[in-house]
């Protein structure tokens, strides 16, 4: 069975993948590519487990990967196509490629994952204290 730290622990796991998305798409939003090799954007969905499987991640060790369990999803964006003729890399009809980032949803997640990241410290760090003066009771 799962204990509270371990919940918190893969928690912080998720927020700190969510947070790490949303920078790297917000730091690529403007960088203007060939047509066909543009960043795609990624967009993190978490999966909700029953306890069953969570434990099952838990004890296999695999949770702590959350980029390949059930925990998280990731799928691609697209990329817009903008009329740049002036532009070095735009090609014969003038078009270079962005990614299909909006700046306003990236920003969103950075503030959800991080309010959500300082909430599994502290959900963290009470079940820590809990702990420590469980074992100060034993002395």
């Amino acid at each position: 069975m799962p204990t509270s730290m371990d919940v918190s622990a893969i928690g912080m796991h998720i927020e700190k993948l969510r947070l790490d998305i949303a920078s790297r798409n917000i730091s690529m939003m403007n960088n203007a590519s060939e047509v066909g090799k543009a960043h795609k954007p990624i967009t993190m969905n978490s999966n909700s487990v029953s306890e069953a499987e969570f434990s099952e991640l838990l004890s296999k060790g695999s949770s702590l990967d959350v980029k390949t369990s059930r925990l998280v999803s990731l799928s691609q964006g697209g990329t817009k196509l903008v009329h740049e003729p002036k532009n070095p890399i735009a090609n014969d009809q003038g078009f270079v490629e962005y990614p299909d980032t909006d700046h306003l949803i990236e920003m969103m997640n950075v503030l959800r994952a991080t309010r959500a990241y300082e909430a599994n410290v502290k959900s963290f760090n009470a079940a820590k204290s809990m702990h420590e003066e469980a074992l100060n009771i034993g002395k």
